[in-house]
């Protein structure tokens, strides 16, 4: 028997739109860096387990839509996977650092099925879920009898009520130029804006906490400028637990915001996972995964942040106001998306380089392959 397994997740923060709906492919628009094998990134490590180890100059992306799916396949073997060889990545997942708790019910789907009949069952549960907006392109075109499909679908839409400012001189991070936005000295705008930023915690301008403030009250943004743990698992902690800081304080006349924009696609392929059997007693003998991917479309500038992720495995927180301060992520940081209460995100990334931001001579790599042509600016 061969088991399928897919997962897609679509996180996202965007200004309204008027008229029609949009698809979530349209309010993702197009990215600055596309990138088809993540392998063939030097300076990042895209993850399927929030407790990757920490490298030396080495990003780190998480989405929890892949843990989604692999929960749906241990309530299939009615246990933790076990797989030949018993792969680290399949340990660690099996250890459930994200679950459905971390979400609300209106934002994902997620399930497991078996045979034909599964493939129109999610594309009818995500029509009625998101209203014909969503649309998924890592879904297999059909399963036989003995096959299954592990599925998750996650979208978020996170965006902020004013434009902050985009900086006109560009930032330096890591050595390279790069496009950034925030909020500083000067604008007309800036008391507004200024009301979009939460000072959670506050150390040094190399040490500090804030929470960027959309409009959906029940999510949060999260920029954490700190050391790293151990692994991104222990940043993610330290950085929550300084954001829930009982005191939240605000920026003042004369404190600097400033955050890269982020603007990405990547795909990444998970082939530990694949073509080993399960050796659960409850699996049918000779069960397997013969593909596990996930691609992960992440946004972040001044009017909102976008995420959309797919993937499958198919077998799938205060200075005197006399002295400014500076939230400028010009040095490594944590970008974190999460619910209020929640014990875990359900996105992460530490950028420690600027292999993932948008450079302002637009010199970033990109695929040789075509997206979608002329895709709706989500944020017009």
């Amino acid at each position: 028997m061969r088991l399928f397994f897919a997962t897609i997740v679509i996180v996202l923060s965007s200004a309204v739109f008027g008229g029609a709906a949009p698809s979530h492919d349209d309010i993702a628009g197009k990215a600055d860096l596309v990138v088809d094998d993540a392998s063939t990134l030097r300076q990042t490590i895209v993850t399927a387990y929030l407790q990757q180890k920490h490298e030396a100059g080495k990003n780190i992306l998480w989405c929890n839509t892949f843990q989604l799916c692999w929960n749906e396949l241990m309530e299939f073997a009615k246990g933790p996977l076990e797989l030949q060889g018993n792969p680290p990545t399949a340990t660690f997942l099996n250890k459930r650092q994200g679950s459905r708790e971390d979400l609300d019910d209106p934002s994902y789907l997620s399930l497991i099925g078996q045979g034909p009949k599964t493939i129109e069952r999610i594309k009818n549960e995500l029509r009625k879920k998101f209203n014909g907006a969503a649309r998924p392109a890592m879904i297999p075109k059909g399963l036989g009898e003995n096959q299954f499909l592990a599925y998750a679908y996650l979208f978020k839409c996170l965006p902020f009520r004013f434009p902050f400012a985009v900086q006109g001189q560009a930032l330096t991070f890591s050595g390279v130029k790069v496009k950034s936005f925030g909020v500083w000295e000067g604008l007309s705008t800036r008391a507004k804006l200024a009301d979009q930023v939460a000072v959670l915690d506050y150390v040094s301008n190399e040490d500090f906490v804030i929470e960027l403030l959309s409009v959906e009250k029940s999510d949060r943004i999260i920029i954490a400028r700190m050391k790293p743990g151990e692994t991104l698992e222990k940043s993610v902690e330290h950085a929550m637990k300084r954001a829930k800081a009982s005191h939240v304080g605000r920026l003042s006349e004369v404190d600097r915001v400033e955050v890269p924009k982020l603007n990405f696609d990547i795909m990444k392929s998970y082939p530990e996972l694949t073509d080993k059997l399960f050796l659960n007693k409850t699996v049918s003998f000779g069960t397997a995964l013969v593909v596990a991917e996930q691609s992960i479309r992440f946004r972040l500038d001044e009017k909102g942040a976008v995420l959309k992720s797919e993937a499958r495995s198919v077998g799938e927180e205060s200075l005197g106001d006399d002295k400014p301060r500076r939230f400028v992520c010009d040095g490594p940081f944590l970008i974190l998306m999460l619910r209020k209460d929640a014990k875990l995100p359900y996105f992460a990334l530490w950028v420690e380089n600027a292999e993932l931001l948008v450079r302002s001579d637009h010199s970033a790599p990109s695929s040789s392959q075509e997206k979608s042509a002329g895709p709706v600016d989500p944020f017009e």
